[in-house]
């Protein structure tokens, strides 16, 4: 199909009025407004609609920023934290690409094998703002005076932004959740040594004991094991010493599923189970599993545009920016009044019943 100077100039109407001209005006191509009126009612009844630009494509054009991250574990990827940490990761790498090219940036990904090996790198870098997904880096004083630097690895920096999930709601919104439903004796599996949120969610979980009015179960806290679990699980007294419901990261909380379905156990009715992390899986277990999503999709959002408010120099302070989790409800918990309506199971031995 042969081009004509008409489509040219209808495609440069509609790309001015979406906001993509180009040049010192905004009305480039010169045609009556009958003809560009015309164009405009022609394009909302073929039903074309042009992509408008991202509004900050000026600031990011011609500016480079990097995301730091650690290395995938791939010789233990059988351990669930190592896939926990790989999605997290992913999620957020994803998330700030995206908004970052959107913007108009150029977004780097580089790899870091060990810490301190990251500051002399940055040294020579030729970078407009760094994006920290590990910590362990000592960076004071190089965000101020060379390049903006945003942690996005959880932990706050001393001269730089930080931009996170408020690890304490994340705990809040699980046992309130289970509250309502009657649960009184929860359990937070939180096994994850030299993690500062799962530290966190622990001084949280403990707090929320005298909240809510709950018994928060104690015993599981270093449990990283599904078999382990399942093993101590039904050996406690199903008739009140044992929690009737758990919350765990999602990974383990999908291990324990599938291992107390195996013992002839049920979830929701033999225990309740909120995980940790919201992935696809979640939606599609057996049952679906209620989670907490930890919103790494808007981290790197978020995080870009407090990159674009450090270039545009809005603020000396530094920022540490909590995001809200959101609880997605599903199937994994029961109310109390159906447990108690279930015959209490978890007599069988967990060796000697595994097929």
């Amino acid at each position: 199909m042969r081009i004509s100077q008409k489509d040219v100039a209808a495609s440069l109407i509609l790309a001015e009025e979406s906001g993509r001209g180009h040049g010192p005006t905004k009305k480039m191509v010169r045609v009556s407004a009958e003809t560009r009126l015309k164009v405009l009612e022609a394009a909302a009844r073929l039903g074309y609609l042009p992509r408008a630009t991202p509004r900050s494509f000026t600031l990011g054009q011609d500016k480079t920023l990097v995301y730091i991250r650690p290395p995938a574990r791939r010789d233990d990827s059988s351990s669930w934290i190592s896939q926990v940490e790989e999605e997290r990761q992913q999620a957020i790498q994803n998330s700030l690409i995206e908004a970052a090219c959107n913007q108009g940036f150029t977004i780097k990904v580089r790899i870091c094998e060990r810490a301190a090996d990251i500051p002399r790198w940055l040294q020579s870098a030729k970078v407009d703002g760094v994006f920290l997904g590990m910590g362990g880096l000592e960076l004071a004083g190089m965000g101020r005076t060379k390049f903006p630097v945003i942690s996005l690895c959880g932990k706050s920096l001393p001269s730089g932004d930080s931009v996170m999930v408020n690890q304490e709601e994340v705990v809040s919104q699980a046992v309130e959740h289970l509250q309502k439903n009657g649960h009184e004796r929860i359990a937070l599996l939180a096994s994850c040594r030299g993690n500062d949120a799962v530290a966190t969610r622990v001084f949280a979980f403990k707090d929320c004991a005298g909240a809510f009015g709950i018994h928060a179960c104690e015993d599981f806290l270093g449990c990283h094991d599904a078999e382990e679990f399942a093993g101590s699980f039904c050996a406690m007294d199903p008739s009140g010493g044992r929690p009737t419901a758990i919350i765990a990261e999602e990974a383990l909380a999908l291990r324990i599923i599938r291992e107390l379905g195996g013992l002839g156990l049920s979830v929701p009715e033999d225990l309740s189970v909120v995980g940790i992390g919201n992935s696809a899986a979640a939606a599609f277990s057996a049952p679906p599993l209620t989670s907490v999503d930890l919103r790494h999709d808007e981290i790197g959002r978020a995080a870009v545009n407090q990159m674009i408010d450090r270039l545009n120099k809005r603020s000396d302070a530094f920022m540490k920016i909590s995001l809200s989790p959101q609880l997605q409800i599903r199937e994994s918990v029961a109310s109390q009044d159906l447990a108690k309506n279930h015959p209490a199971q978890g007599t069988h031995h967990p060796k000697t019943n595994r097929k």
